[in-house]
C-alpha cells in the first residue's frame, strides 16, 4: 500500500503523537509499504528527508516563539500537489490542526479514504492557559467543536485507549471509534542487566546507590508535576526524583522545587534525546506518571517495557495500563498526601519490584509496535474494500 501519514509533529520531536506517528510510519515501511509523512517544518523551512524508509516532507510553517509550535499557513495547494504526486491508497491523519485539515479536505476531494487518530483532549490545552474556572467549560466545548469538525468526516476514527474512545463518544457523540494502541518498541525499551546500571547512571550524572524515581514527558501544567513535587517531602520511597523533558512549565517547576527545598532530592535533566531514553529508563528504579488527562501514555509503556514498577494517576487511560499490586500502584493526582501514601505502599513492597517488572514487560508486549502495525494494516484494507481507490 501507499500510505500518507499527516500530523503536527514527527521525530526528533518527542511528544506522544510524534513518537506514535514515527513508530507507525517506520513499521509500515519496514513491512514493505510506501510511506510519506507530512508535517509542519519545526524550523519553518520546507524540506524533505528519508528516515528509516519513510519520506518525511516538512511544509513551510510559522514557528511560535514561546511554545515552539509550528503552524502551516494556507497549506492546501502544497498538500494537493503532494497528494497527486504520491497517489496514496489511504491517508491517516493524527489531529485536527491546519496540516491535517488540509490533508483531509484535499484527500476527500480526490476520493482518497481517510483514517483519523485523535491524540487530543481539550483539558491538555486548557490547563496551559490563564483562564478563570468559569471560562474553562465553554472553552473546552469550543475546542471539542474543532475536533468534531475534522473527525466527523473521516472514514474511521481511532483512539489509543478505551478512555480516549469514551471521551470522543461522550463529548462528540462519535460512535464506532476503534481502539488501537499507540504501541511501544519493545526491542528498544527492554530490561538491562544489573551490571549496566553503574555505567548508565554515570552517563546521566545519577548517584549509583540511590533509589531513583523517574518521570519522562512534557513539562507542562497538564502533567500535574506540581502535585508530585508537593508529595515528595511527604515520602521517603525514593532518594531522588528525576524529571526528564522540557516544556512551558519547566522554569516554574524548578522554582517550585526550590521553594520546597528539594534541591538535593530532585534532578531536572531537561530534554533527553530519543536515542538516550532507553538507557535513562534502565538507570531508574521506578517510574511515576502523575498526568490527569493521559489518553494512553507512551512514556508509561516505555517504562513498563523496560521492566520498571509504575506509580500512576488514577485518571485517564492510566488504570488501563496499571493494576495496583500487579504493575505498581495508582493515586489520586489531585492529592499530594495520596501520592505520597501510594509511593510508600510501593516502597514497602520493594521485594516485589522484580516481579512487577516482569508483569509490566508482559503488559507492554501486548502493545508492541508489530501489533499496532498489523491492526492499522487491517483497518486500511477494510476501508479500501468499501471505498473507491485514489484516482
Amino acid at each position: 500500500m501507499r500510505v500518507l501519514l499527516a500530523g503536527q509533529t514527527y521525530l526528533p520531536t518527542t511528544n506522544g503523537p510524534a513518537v506514535f506517528t514515527t513508530g507507525l510510519a517506520e513499521a509500515l515501511a519496514a513491512n514493505g509499504h510506501d510511506v510519506l509523512a507530512v508535517v509542519p517544518s519545526p524550523d519553518g523551512r520546507s524540506h524533505e528527508a528519508r528516515r528509516n524508509g519513510v519520506v518525511v516532507r516538512a511544509l513551510p510553517s510559522l514557528v511560535l516563539a514561546r511554545s515552539g509550535v509550528a503552524v502551516t499557513v494556507f497549506p492546501n495547494a502544497r498538500v494537493r500537489r503532494l497528494l497527486r504526486a504520491f497517489g496514496p491508497d489511504v491517508v491517516h491523519i493524527q489531529d485536527h490542526y491546519p496540516t491535517s485539515r488540509a490533508v483531509l479536505a484535499e484527500s476527500l476531494a480526490l476520493k482518497a479514504p481517510v483514517v483519523g487518530t485523535n491524540h487530543f483532549l481539550p483539558a491538555n490545552l486548557v490547563f496551559q492557559l490563564p483562564v478563570p474556572p468559569s471560562a474553562q467549560g465553554p472553552l473546552e466545548r469550543v475546542l471539542w467543536w474543532t475536533v468534531r469538525s475534522v473527525f466527523r468526516r473521516v472514514a474511521v476514527a481511532t483512539a489509543p485507549s478505551e478512555a480516549a474512545a469514551s471521551a470522543l463518544l461522550s463529548a462528540l457523540g462519535l460512535h464506532g471509534v476503534r481502539v488501537i494502541s499507540c504501541g511501544v518498541d519493545v526491542a528498544r525499551f527492554a530490561p538491562r542487566p544489573p551490571d549496566a546500571r553503574r555505567r548508565l547512571r554515570a552517563r546521566f550524572g545519577l548517584p549509583v546507590d540511590a533509589t531513583v524515581a523517574l518521570y519522562v514527558g512534557r513539562v507542562d501544567r497538564d502533567k500535574n508535576l506540581d502535585v508530585l513535587l508537593d508529595a515528595w517531602p511527604l515520602t521517603s520511597a525514593a532518594d531522588l526524583l528525576v524529571i526528564a523533558g522540557r516544556g512551558l512549565h519547566l522554569d516554574a517547576l524548578r522554582r517550585h522545587a526550590a521553594r520546597l527545598r528539594l534541591a538535593g532530592r530532585t534532578r531536572f535533566l531537561g530534554y533527553v534525546p530519543d536515542d538516550a531514553l532507553p538507557g535513562l529508563y534502565a538507570a531508574a528504579d521506578l517510574f511515576v506518571m502523575p498526568g490527569r488527562v493521559e489518553l494512553l501514555s507512551i512514556a508509561t509503556l516505555e517504562a513498563m517495557a523496560s521492566g520498571l514498577p509504575v506509580a500512576a494517576a488514577r485518571a485517564g487511560a492510566l488504570p488501563e495500563l496499571v493494576t495496583p499490586g500487579a504493575h505498581g500502584t495508582l493515586f489520586d493526582p489531585t492529592d499530594p498526601g495520596d501520592v505520597a501514601r501510594a509511593l510508600e505502599r510501593l516502597a514497602s513492597r520493594r521485594d516485589d519490584w522484580p516481579r512487577m517488572g516482569r508483569t509490566n514487560r508482559a503488559r507492554a508486549e501486548e502493545h508492541r509496535l508489530e501489533h499496532v502495525r498489523t491492526a492499522f494494516e487491517a483497518l486500511y484494507r477494510e476501508i479500501l474494500a468499501r471505498r473507491p481507490a485514489f484516482s
